[in-house]
């Protein structure tokens, strides 16, 4: 998973799996990230305090942190009620699913006593329940059917269970049965138009009028409101950000929260055994995003447990320490290697050796790296890759010489990017169209014959 602003990795994203291509974010594009839907997870309180996080990054800022929090407060309290209404109206619709719902969420419950790891929660207990049921089927039968019909239903008519029961059944919602936007806008202003008029009916009435302009017909479209129609179950799944305009801060603000949740949801639900990138092109705007600190370091602190290798690209290190010190540390000292490339900055080098240590000599050698310019065979850009090894820094410094068809897949800018879609749209081998191009462009007259070969 890539979130890129800019293009930088269009016509790389095609290269990795047939009919990829990048996920355009704009004002009045056709993509929905309903905030609502928890991608095949049960409700939980993060869940809810991410929805609450949303909102208020909706409303935008108030004139007190209090009435901030209030606003907060009573927003919170209505996505609760519509979440219980979902779930009323399911226990009518669909009761004859509750038993196998139950039964699951003892066997869930019980997989959290017995078998998971320290520090573990419900949800860490769920994915591994279900990755257990997919790899023994047989056996996840046994534990299912080991709760007699009686423990069923007894533990279905007991109110006492009512929450988890409620959180349960959203794990097998589809994305067209969850309450968008528009339910719990409606709500909201519903609540304002309560007479006789409260102070509290007054202040839904402001909340519903602000998070009016997030509905699908208004100026931002269905982006938050409506279905989710994003797939992310695809080997590659690239973001593109760099289409909002810079009039358009909050939407960027909005979209990125959205992404970094939804993907974190969906990276929960995938068995840990499989391999996961998550490559964070602009790292800084991320972190210059409404709770974006601690949507980064939650993912450095978390990500190794779900097999998840996440990787923060960024210019300017001392403009981001001195925003968020506290976070970027947390994220050095949770990162396994740091890789520096050409800079000017001293200062730079400095604050991050301050959780990452980095050797004078190193620091030394990367000043000094060249800027690479031109073409040929000789042109080159220098690198220093740090890791900590027995408590020590081990330092690998190198050489990147980028070859043509490297150079034709990596350029960033947008114009770039529709040329090179054409060029290579409806090509039977992207790859090979790739290097034919490269040599059309470059003219390297066989100088990289041996990158064309492998």
């Amino acid at each position: 998973m890539i979130v890129d602003n800019g293009l930088s990795y269009g016509v790389y994203t095609q290269c990795v799996e047939e009919g990829a291509a990048p996920i355009i974010i704009r004002s009045n594009g056709n993509y929905t990230f309903n905030p609502f839907d928890t991608r095949g997870l049960p409700l939980n309180n993060e869940n809810l305090s991410n929805i609450t996080a949303l909102l208020t990054l909706l409303i935008g800022g108030a004139e007190s942190p209090e009435k901030r929090r209030y606003r907060g407060a009573l927003m919170a309290s209505q996505v609760r009620e519509i979440y219980a209404d979902y779930y009323r109206r399911y226990r009518r619709e669909q009761e004859a699913r509750l038993p196998e719902i139950t039964r699951e969420a003892l066997c869930v419950g019980r997989w959290h006593k017995e078998r998971s790891g320290q520090g573990d929660g419900f949800i860490d207990a769920f994915v591994e329940f279900r990755e257990f049921q997919k790899n023994n089927s047989e056996e996840a039968r046994e534990l299912l059917a080991s709760y007699s019909d009686s423990e069923v239903g007894a533990f279905i008519e007991n109110p006492k269970n009512d929450a988890l029961l409620g959180n349960m059944v959203f794990a097998h919602f589809r994305p067209e049965e969850f309450p968008t936007l528009y339910d719990v806008q409606d709500e909201i202003q519903t609540q304002g138009r309560k007479r006789p008029a409260t102070p509290e009916s007054e202040e839904y009435a402001i909340l519903g009028k602000l998070l009016e302009i997030w509905l699908r017909d208004g100026p931002y479209g269905p982006i938050v409101d409506g279905i989710t129609n994003i797939n992310l179950k695809k080997k590659i799944v690239h973001f593109e950000l760099g289409k909002i305009k810079e009039s358009e801060r909050e939407l960027l603000a909005v979209a990125g929260f959205l992404i970094m949740n939804d993907v974190r949801n969906y990276i929960m639900t995938m068995p840990r055994s499989v391999r996961k990138r998550l490559i964070l092109e602009e790292l800084s705007a991320i972190m210059d995003m409404d709770n974006g600190p601690k949507i980064a370091r939650d993912y450095w602190e978390r990500a190794r447990k779900y097999n998840c290798w996440v990787l923060g690209i960024l210019q300017n290190f001392a403009r981001l320490y001195e925003q968020n010190p506290g976070v970027t540390g947390a994220i050095l000292s949770n990162s396994d290697q740091v890789i520096l490339l050409k800079s000017n900055n001293k200062k730079d080098l400095e604050l991050v050796s301050q959780s990452y240590p980095i050797p004078e000599i190193t620091k030394d050698a990367v000043m000094r790296f060249p800027i690479p310019g031109g073409n040929g065979r000789d042109v080159f850009s220098g690198f220093g890759v740090i890791q900590i090894h027995d408590g020590r820094p081990k330092v690998t410094l190198g050489r990147n010489y980028a070859h043509d068809e490297m150079l034709y897949v990596s350029s960033s800018a947008g114009s770039v990017f529709e040329e090179r879609s054409k060029q290579l749209k409806n090509e039977p081998d992207i790859v090979e169209a790739i290097i034919e191009n490269a040599k059309r462009m470059f003219g390297n007259n066989g100088e990289n014959e041996k990158y064309n070969e492998k």
